[in-house]
């Protein structure tokens, strides 16, 4: 369903993703990689999945301490060439809403 978070075996296990490219193999390690399905240069986030991600990564970053500054999207991180997540994804929005509160 539309804004359903699932865990993925990876998570459950405790092991390491592989959501960055080999130029920032250490993020993969050190990191944790949440994933929105849909096209975000093409279409717009459904209201339910932008809240779920705001929930979940509010949950995580109090959960591990996550500063402000290391919360970063795909695309915003150097040396990564993906569009991700999308010229229509509310970076603005989601930063502001994860962090209030």
């Amino acid at each position: 369903a539309m804004g359903e978070v699932v865990a993925t075996g990876r998570w459950r296990l405790g092991l390491w993703g592989a959501h960055l490219s080999a130029r920032n193999i250490g993020g993969n390690f050190s990191g944790i990689g949440i994933c929105l399905i849909g096209d975000f240069e093409t279409m717009e986030v459904q209201e339910s999945q932008l809240q779920a991600a705001v929930t979940l990564t509010r949950d995580l970053v109090r959960r591990f301490g996550i500063p402000p500054a290391r919360l970063a999207p795909h695309g915003g991180i150097a040396g990564e060439t993906t569009l991700c997540p999308g010229r229509n994804f509310p970076i603005d929005r989601f930063r502001r809403d994860v962090f209030a509160g």
